[in-house]
């Protein structure tokens, strides 16, 4: 058994051995760098962060292009009639009005012996017509006539 025990005690002594590491060198100069490795994945995206200041405001733009006027809107109901007015001052008895609607053949008329025409007018399916006064016919009576198309006549007879 010593045997053994001797080949124990050497085997043991031998691995041991290998177990301590002696001084160390110096250490050697340093090599060159290797080539650079492949890019990795981007990894994913952080949390979004706070909002900033609002900036300046700018300046209005140019005016735009007037738009097309809208449709008319609906006709608004009638407002209550106003009250009566006073009665007015008493007219003048100077000036006299006188008509001759519907005509069919000419519209002729005359103011009354010492009156005068101040003012006449013809009335027909388009704009006013111009009125003819002539004097001093049928007894001295101003006369207004009207030409062809005239449907009415309006003019104003005053006293001399």
């Amino acid at each position: 058994m010593r045997i053994s025990s001797a080949i124990l005690a050497g085997l043991l002594a031998f691995t041991l051995a290998g177990c301590f590491e002696g001084p160390k060198g110096s250490q050697g100069e340093q090599g060159t760098p290797g080539a650079t490795g492949e890019r990795g994945a981007a990894g994913p995206a952080g949390p979004a962060g706070a909002a900033g200041p609002a900036g300046p405001i700018g300046p209005a733009g140019p005016t735009g292009a007037v738009g097309r006027a809208g449709p008319a809107g609906p006709q608004g109901a009638p407002g209550p009639a106003g009250a009566a007015g006073s009665a007015g001052s008493a007219g003048s008895n100077n000036a006299r009005l006188v008509q001759a609607e519907s005509c069919t053949a000419g519209c002729n008329s005359s103011c009354a012996a010492g009156e005068v025409v101040a003012s006449a007018i013809c009335v027909g399916s388009g704009p006013a017509l111009p009125a003819t006064v002539a004097a001093g016919q049928a007894g001295g009576a101003w006369q207004v006539t009207c030409p062809a198309g005239a449907t009415s006549l309006v003019a104003v007879c005053m006293k001399r």
